[in-house]
């Protein structure tokens, strides 16, 4: 069976593993690293301490922690915030061997909810150039290309 909830402390080191995978699968592919040194820097600056309070809401970082489950066992992982009236899916992990099985369906269907409930009109996420999987996987529910941001590194 397949579900989403929110994290708990006991769920800190299963998210640390899969943060370190997804990162590590992200460097691998066009735009990852570069992505995980400017925008997905805080993924790596997370430790277990600082994660367990973020998850206990005792943490000046906005991000909710979801995971997607199949069993009791946590095989994705999703940090949400929000600004105005926008819910940002600002990381999206589903392990390789639990993809194509509906938890990466059930988290972002929850996490749009989550979006809807609090008021908000856009949910918004980012994909990395070239990696089809990915946007094929947003447009799959509902998300299209609103925004392609190109950079150059200098120096």
């Amino acid at each position: 069976m397949i579900s989403v909830r929110l994290a708990t402390h006991s769920d800190v080191g299963q998210l640390l593993r899969l943060r370190d995978v997804g990162i590590g699968e992200l460097l691998t592919r066009k735009g990852g690293p570069r992505w995980q040194a400017v925008e997905g820097a805080w993924l790596t600056r997370l430790t277990h301490d600082n994660l367990a309070e973020m998850i206990a809401g005792r943490s000046d970082d906005p991000h909710l922690v979801l995971l997607g489950c199949i069993g009791d066992v946590p095989v994705a992982a999703a940090a949400v915030t929000s600004t105005g009236d926008r819910t940002v899916l600002s990381a999206l992990y589903t392990s390789p061997r639990a993809r194509g099985v509906g938890v990466g369906h059930a988290v972002i269907s929850h996490v749009a909810v989550l979006a809807e409930d609090a008021g908000h009109s856009t949910l918004d996420s980012v994909a990395l150039p070239g990696d089809r999987e990915t946007k094929n996987f947003f447009e799959a529910h509902g998300m299209v290309s609103r925004l392609l941001t190109v950079s150059r590194r200098l120096g």
